[in-house]
Protein backbone atom coordinates (compact mmCIF):
# COMPACT_ATOMS: atom_id res chain seq x y z
CA UNK A 1 0.00 0.00 0.00
CA UNK A 2 1.39 3.16 -0.87
CA UNK A 3 1.80 5.89 1.77
CA UNK A 4 -0.09 9.15 1.61
CA UNK A 5 0.10 12.06 2.56
CA UNK A 6 -0.01 13.79 5.93
CA UNK A 7 -2.65 16.35 4.05
CA UNK A 8 -4.79 13.63 2.81
CA UNK A 9 -4.79 11.49 6.18
CA UNK A 10 -5.47 14.41 7.96
CA UNK A 11 -8.38 15.46 5.81
CA UNK A 12 -9.88 11.59 6.16
CA UNK A 13 -9.50 12.19 9.97
CA UNK A 14 -11.40 15.75 9.98
CA UNK A 15 -13.80 14.09 8.15
CA UNK A 16 -14.31 10.52 9.98
CA UNK A 17 -14.35 12.86 13.38
CA UNK A 18 -17.35 15.24 11.30
CA UNK A 19 -19.36 11.35 10.34
CA UNK A 20 -18.90 10.51 13.98
CA UNK A 21 -20.79 13.66 15.29
CA UNK A 22 -22.96 13.40 12.40
CA UNK A 23 -24.09 9.85 14.22
CA UNK A 24 -24.35 11.53 17.44
CA UNK A 25 -20.98 11.23 19.07
CA UNK A 26 -20.61 14.60 19.76
CA UNK A 27 -17.18 13.71 21.11
CA UNK A 28 -15.80 11.35 19.72
CA UNK A 29 -12.65 9.53 21.04
CA UNK A 30 -10.01 8.57 18.86
CA UNK A 31 -10.58 5.14 19.09
CA UNK A 32 -13.53 5.89 17.21
CA UNK A 33 -12.03 8.23 14.45
CA UNK A 34 -9.22 5.37 13.96
CA UNK A 35 -11.85 2.51 13.51
CA UNK A 36 -13.08 4.77 10.32
CA UNK A 37 -10.09 5.87 9.03
CA UNK A 38 -8.53 2.21 9.31
CA UNK A 39 -5.72 2.57 11.63
CA UNK A 40 -4.88 1.62 14.93
CA UNK A 41 -5.68 3.81 18.04
CA UNK A 42 -1.82 4.21 18.65
CA UNK A 43 -0.99 5.48 15.24
CA UNK A 44 -3.30 7.86 15.14
CA UNK A 45 -2.35 9.46 18.48
CA UNK A 46 1.04 9.75 16.68
CA UNK A 47 0.25 11.18 13.76
CA UNK A 48 -1.85 14.19 15.52
CA UNK A 49 0.95 14.52 17.35
CA UNK A 50 2.88 15.47 14.35
CA UNK A 51 0.52 17.52 12.65
CA UNK A 52 -0.27 19.63 15.34
CA UNK A 53 0.46 23.32 14.43
CA UNK A 54 3.25 25.06 17.42
CA UNK A 55 1.58 28.65 18.91
CA UNK A 56 4.12 31.22 19.94
CA UNK A 57 3.77 32.44 23.53
CA UNK A 58 4.13 35.90 22.52
CA UNK A 59 0.78 35.52 20.31
CA UNK A 60 -2.40 36.91 22.01
CA UNK A 61 -4.77 34.90 22.84
CA UNK A 62 -7.62 36.68 21.48
CA UNK A 63 -8.20 39.01 18.66
CA UNK A 64 -9.46 41.63 21.07
CA UNK A 65 -7.18 41.69 23.82
CA UNK A 66 -3.01 41.79 23.92
CA UNK A 67 -2.98 39.21 26.84
CA UNK A 68 -0.24 36.46 25.59
CA UNK A 69 0.03 33.10 26.57
CA UNK A 70 3.12 33.64 28.44
CA UNK A 71 1.43 35.74 30.81
CA UNK A 72 -0.77 33.31 31.77
CA UNK A 73 1.26 30.72 31.89
CA UNK A 74 4.34 32.17 33.33
CA UNK A 75 5.34 31.12 37.11
CA UNK A 76 5.46 33.89 38.96
CA UNK A 77 8.04 32.31 41.31
CA UNK A 78 10.63 32.66 38.59
CA UNK A 79 11.98 36.18 38.51
CA UNK A 80 12.28 38.12 35.29
CA UNK A 81 15.45 37.87 33.68
CA UNK A 82 15.87 41.37 33.04
CA UNK A 83 15.34 42.07 36.04
CA UNK A 84 17.14 39.45 37.80
CA UNK A 85 20.48 40.75 35.55
CA UNK A 86 19.55 44.47 36.74
CA UNK A 87 19.57 43.07 40.57
CA UNK A 88 23.06 41.29 39.54
CA UNK A 89 24.66 44.14 38.25
CA UNK A 90 23.16 46.74 41.10
CA UNK A 91 24.58 44.32 44.18
CA UNK A 92 28.07 44.47 41.96
CA UNK A 93 27.86 48.19 42.07
CA UNK A 94 26.82 48.43 45.53
CA UNK A 95 30.07 46.57 46.37
CA UNK A 96 32.21 48.72 44.68
CA UNK A 97 30.78 51.95 46.15
CA UNK A 98 31.26 50.58 49.57
CA UNK A 99 34.60 50.00 48.54
CA UNK A 100 35.28 53.50 48.53
CA UNK A 101 34.16 53.77 52.48
CA UNK A 102 36.70 53.06 55.26
CA UNK A 103 36.39 49.95 56.60
CA UNK A 104 34.23 51.08 59.65
CA UNK A 105 31.85 52.97 57.48
CA UNK A 106 30.84 49.76 55.22
CA UNK A 107 30.11 47.68 58.50
CA UNK A 108 27.98 50.53 59.97
CA UNK A 109 26.06 50.66 56.65
CA UNK A 110 25.68 47.25 55.89
CA UNK A 111 24.67 46.46 59.72
CA UNK A 112 21.99 49.38 59.20
CA UNK A 113 20.67 48.71 55.91
CA UNK A 114 20.41 44.75 56.00
CA UNK A 115 23.17 44.38 53.33
CA UNK A 116 24.47 40.79 52.28
CA UNK A 117 22.98 39.09 54.75
CA UNK A 118 23.21 40.86 57.37
CA UNK A 119 20.24 41.75 60.13
CA UNK A 120 19.43 45.45 60.08
CA UNK A 121 20.44 47.05 63.20
CA UNK A 122 19.60 49.89 65.49
CA UNK A 123 22.26 53.14 65.99
CA UNK A 124 22.53 51.86 69.58
CA UNK A 125 23.17 48.34 68.87
CA UNK A 126 25.96 49.39 66.12
CA UNK A 127 27.34 51.77 68.73
CA UNK A 128 27.85 48.99 71.49
CA UNK A 129 29.80 46.52 69.01
CA UNK A 130 32.30 49.31 68.08
CA UNK A 131 32.10 50.85 71.33
CA UNK A 132 30.85 54.13 70.58
CA UNK A 133 27.50 56.26 71.28
CA UNK A 134 24.59 55.71 69.00
CA UNK A 135 24.87 59.64 67.99
CA UNK A 136 28.53 58.95 66.71
CA UNK A 137 26.94 56.01 64.67
CA UNK A 138 24.30 58.06 63.06
CA UNK A 139 27.30 60.72 62.22
CA UNK A 140 29.48 57.51 60.78
CA UNK A 141 26.55 57.10 58.88
CA UNK A 142 25.56 60.58 57.68
CA UNK A 143 29.14 60.79 56.19
CA UNK A 144 28.90 57.39 54.92
CA UNK A 145 25.93 57.75 53.04
CA UNK A 146 27.08 61.30 51.74
CA UNK A 147 30.08 59.96 50.49
CA UNK A 148 27.99 57.53 48.67
CA UNK A 149 25.45 59.77 46.90
CA UNK A 150 28.28 61.92 45.68
CA UNK A 151 29.78 59.00 43.80
CA UNK A 152 26.58 57.94 42.48
CA UNK A 153 25.38 59.95 39.40
CA UNK A 154 21.96 60.91 38.68
CA UNK A 155 21.78 58.24 36.01
CA UNK A 156 22.63 55.78 38.65
CA UNK A 157 19.98 56.97 41.39
CA UNK A 158 17.29 56.71 38.34
CA UNK A 159 18.07 53.52 37.75
CA UNK A 160 17.70 52.39 40.86
CA UNK A 161 14.33 54.30 41.94
CA UNK A 162 13.05 52.10 37.97
CA UNK A 163 14.72 48.65 39.57
CA UNK A 164 13.21 49.72 42.69
CA UNK A 165 9.30 49.95 41.43
CA UNK A 166 10.15 46.46 39.66
CA UNK A 167 10.43 44.45 42.54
Amino acid sequence: MLKESAYNLLYKVMDAKRLCIEDGNHQPKTEDIATRVRMTDEKLQRFLCSVRKPVSIDQPIWTDQDTTYQEITADPAIENPEVSMEKHCMKQHLRYLLSTLTPREQTIIRMRFGLEGSNIQLLSDIGVGFGICKERVRQLESKALSKLKRRLSSQDRDAYANLLRLM
